[in-house]
C-alpha cells in the first residue's frame, strides 16, 4: 500500500485518493493537495522515475475532451453543459513544479507527467481518452493507468530516501527559497540607512542573518522568525529554527551556525587548521610534551562549531569542544606508558563539525627516546662539539693565513715566529672551539649525536651564506668609493670574506630550538627560532662594520684625502666659532650701552627757582 502525505489541516473532499493509496504499491508516495508556488495540486504521486500530477474533475455524464476550446458534458437527462478547458491549469501546474524543482532540487532531472482524473463514478469518456500527451483517466482505472505509465517511464532516477525527501518537500515547502512571500519579515535593524531591514524571500532572510548573526539570534530566541516561516508555508525552515532555539543554551551562536549550515543557503564556511600536521620529533620517555593547533573559520564572519576526538589514549586535546571564529587547541602527549621503539608513534586528531562535508584529521607524530647519561651530556657532547668546530675554524684560519692579511701585532707578539697561517688557524680555531663547547652543552637530550652534528653543520652553512654575501657586497661597494678603493686588495677582500664566515658560528649556535614557547612545553626538534629577519641582518651588518673598521679605519685616517678634509673641517669650524663669538660680544656690548644710556637720562640735576648765595664759612 502506498504511503500518503498530506498537510495536518487537510480534510478529504472524497475518497478517491484514499482508494489510490490503497491500490498502489509501496514504491509509490501519494502527496495530497500540495501547494506549489501558490498553485494547489489535487494530488501528486512520487515514483522513482519522477512525478505524476493528478488533476481531479468531479464531472458526471459523458465527457467529450477537446484540445482547443471548452469540454462538453452530456448529462443523463439529455442536456449538455460546457466546462473550461483544463489544459490551462495543467500548464500552470507544470510551470510551478518546474520552478519548485529548479529552486529546491536543482540537481534533479526527473520526468513530470500530468493526467486528468474524472472522480465521479457516473462519468464516461467519449472518444479517445488522450488530449495531446495528457491522459484522461476514470476513477476506477486510475491505479492501473498509473502502473502502466510508470512502466513506460525511463529507468529509476530516485532512490527511496530521495523520493521521501521530495514528497516531504512538496508538503513543507510551500514557500521556496527565492519565492516572494506574501508579507515581508522585518528585522530589528540592518537597514542601510539605519532603520529596520525588510526581506521578502527565504534566501535574503538567511543571508541577512549570516551577515548579522546578532539579529538572527534575537529573532530566533523570541520566536518571531519561526512564526513567520510557518505562516508563509516554509515548515522545513521553521523546524530548523525551532531546533536551533531549543539547543541555543549558553552558546546561541553555535546553534545559529548549525542552523545556517543545514539550510544550505549560505556559502560553506570552510575550516583552516594550522598546522595541518604535528611532528613533535623525539621525546624523552615519560615526558609530557605538546604543541598548539589553531582552528579558524574560513569566512571572516564565520563560526566554527565542532568536537575534537583523539585516536589514542596517550594523545589529549584541550578543549574538546570547538566554538568560535578562532580556537587555539592545546595538544598534549603523555609518553609514560609508551614503550621505546624504532618506529614513530602516529596518532590522529579528528574534527567533527556540521559545517564541513567530512571530518578533518590532523596526524600527530613523535618518537620516544632514552635520556642520555650525565657523562654523555656534560663531557662527550661538548668535547665532540669542540673538536668538530675547532677543525672547521682551523681550516678557515689556515685559508686566511695563506690568502689574507698578516695577523695583528698582538697575535704576533703572543706567537713569535709562527707563520701567518698557523697563527690565524690557532686564533679562529680556538674561537670556534669555544662556541662548539657551548653548542655541545645545548644539544637536545633526545637528539642523537649524528643528527645533531648534521643539523648544526647545515645550520652553520646557512648562516655563512648571508654573511659571505654581505662581505662580498661590502668589498664591492668599498672598491667603488675613491677614498677606499686603494685599500681593497685581494688580501683584504679575502680577509673580509673569511672573517665574515668565521663570525657566522655565533648566530648558528644561538639560533637553536627552545624548550618552552608561549608557556607550552614543546619538542626541541621541531621548533625553530622565530627572530625577525631584520634583526639578523642588522646584527650581521654591525659585525661586519666593526670588523671592517678594525682593518681600515687606521689606514683611512692617515690618507691624504681624509687629512685634507679634516683640515678643511677644522678651519670651517674655527671661522664659524669666531663669527659666532663676535656676534655674541657685539650683542652683549650693545645691551650694556643701552642700559647705561637709559640710566644717564633718568638722573638729572635739580634746577633752582631762585639764586641763593653760597654760605660763607665762619672764620
Amino acid at each position: 500500500m502506498a504511503e500518503k502525505r498530506k498537510p495536518n489541516d487537510w480534510v478529504d473532499p472524497d475518497a478517491w485518493l484514499n482508494e489510490l493509496a490503497d491500490d498502489l504499491g509501496d514504491d509509490f508516495l501519494v502527496v495530497v493537495a500540495p501547494e506549489v508556488q501558490r498553485v494547489v495540486l489535487p494530488g501528486v504521486v512520487v515514483v522513482p522515475q519522477g512525478l505524476i500530477v493528478m488533476h481531479a474533475r468531479n464531472w458526471d455524464g459523458e465527457i467529450t475532451p477537446s484540445a482547443v476550446g471548452s469540454w462538453r458534458q452530456k448529462c443523463p437527462d439529455g442536456t449538455s453543459r460546457s466546462y473550461p478547458n483544463p489544459m490551462k491549469d495543467l500548464r500552470a501546474a507544470e510551470q510551478a513544479l518546474r520552478r519548485f524543482l529548479r529552486e529546491e532540487f536543482p540537481e534533479l532531472s526527473i520526468t513530470v507527467t500530468q493526467i486528468i482524473v474524472l472522480t465521479n463514478p457516473e462519468a464516461t469518456i467519449e472518444g479517445r481518452p488522450l488530449v495531446g500527451n495528457v491522459l484522461i483517466v476514470l476513477r476506477e482505472q486510475l491505479a492501473r493507468e498509473i502502473n502502466a505509465l510508470v512502466a513506460a517511464m525511463p529507468g529509476d532516477r530516485l532512490d527511496r530516501s530521495a523520493c521521501e525527501e521530495l514528497a516531504t518537500a512538496l508538503v513543507e515547502r510551500r514557500l521556496t527559497r527565492n519565492q516572494k512571500a506574501l508579507t515581508p519579515f522585518v528585522f530589528r535593524s540592518g537597514s542601510f540607512l539605519g532603520g529596520n531591514r525588510k526581506v521578502w524571500t527565504i534566501s535574503d532572510l538567511f543571508r541577512h542573518i549570516d551577515r548579522n548573526p546578532s539579529d538572527g539570534i534575537y529573532h530566533m530566541r523570541n520566536g518571531t522568525l519561526e512564526n513567520w516561516l510557518k505562516d508563509q508555508g516554509a515548515l522545513y525552515m521553521a523546524r530548523l529554527v525551532h531546533e536551533a532555539a531549543d539547543t541555543a543554551g549558553k552558546d546561541p551562536r553555535a546553534a545559529l551556525e548549525k542552523m545556517l549550515a543545514k539550510t544550505g543557503l549560505v556559502n560553506p564556511r570552510g575550516v583552516t587548521i594550522q598546522p595541518r600536521k604535528l611532528d613533535l620529533g623525539r621525546v624523552l620517555t615519560g615526558a609530557d610534551c605538546g604543541d598548539t593547533i589553531t582552528i579558524k573559520a574560513g569566512a571572516h564572519h564565520g563560526y566554527v562549531v565542532g568536537t575534537l576526538e583523539t585516536s589514542d589514549p596517550w594523545l589529549r586535546v584541550d578543549p574538546k569542544q570547538v566554538s568560535g571564529n578562532e580556537t587555539r587547541v592545546a595538544v598534549r602527549v603523555d609518553t609514560s606508558k609508551l614503550p621505546i621503539q624504532t618506529k614513530p608513534y602516529v596518532g590522529l586528531i579528528t574534527l567533527h563539525s556540521d559545517l564541513i562535508e567530512k571530518p578533518i584529521r590532523i596526524p600527530v607524530r613523535l618518537r620516544v627516546a632514552v635520556e642520555p647519561s650525565a657523562f654523555m651530556r656534560i663531557f662527550l657532547r661538548p668535547l665532540l662539539g669542540a673538536i668538530v668546530a675547532g677543525i672547521i675554524g682551523a681550516l678557515l684560519g689556515f685559508t686566511l693565513g695563506i690568502y689574507g692579511i698578516k695577523p695583528p701585532v698582538f697575535l704576533g707578539s703572543l706567537l713569535p715566529g709562527w707563520p701567518a697561517e698557523q697563527a690565524w688557524a690557532l686564533l679562529i680555531g680556538v674561537f670556534w672551539m669555544i662556541w662548539g663547547v657551548v653548542r655541545g652543552l645545548q644539544q637536545p637530550l633526545t637528539q642523537p649525536i649524528d643528527v645533531w652534528l648534521l643539523r648544526w653543520f647545515l645550520g652553520t652553512l646557512l648562516w655563512m651564506l648571508p654573511f659571505g654575501l654581505i662581505a662580498l657586497a661590502c668589498t664591492w661597494i668599498m672598491s667603488l668609493i675613491p677614498a677606499t678603493s686603494k685599500l681593497i686588495t685581494p688580501e683584504v677582500g679575502t680577509t673580509l670574506l673569511v672573517g665574515a664566515l668565521a663570525v657566522a658560528i655565533v648566530p648558528a649556535v644561538l639560533d637553536r630550538g627552545r624548550v618552552v614557547s608561549n608557556g607550552k612545553v614543546r619538542s626541541v626538534d621541531t621548533i625553530n627560532s622565530r627572530r625577525p629577519l631584520i634583526i639578523t641582518l642588522v646584527a650581521i651588518g654591525l659585525a661586519l662594520c666593526v670588523f671592517a673598521g678594525f682593518l681600515y679605519i687606521p689606514t683611512l685616517w692617515q690618507s691624504s684625502e681624509v687629512q685634507t678634509g679634516r683640515v678643511n673641517a677644522q678651519s670651517w669650524i674655527s671661522v664659524q666659532y669666531q663669527t659666532f663669538r663676535t656676534k655674541i660680544d657685539s650683542w652683549v656690548e650693545g645691551y650694556y650701552l643701552r642700559r647705561y644710556d637709559r640710566r644717564t637720562k633718568s638722573i638729572s640735576s635739580p634746577t633752582p627757582s631762585t639764586n641763593r648765595a653760597s654760605p660763607t664759612p665762619t672764620k
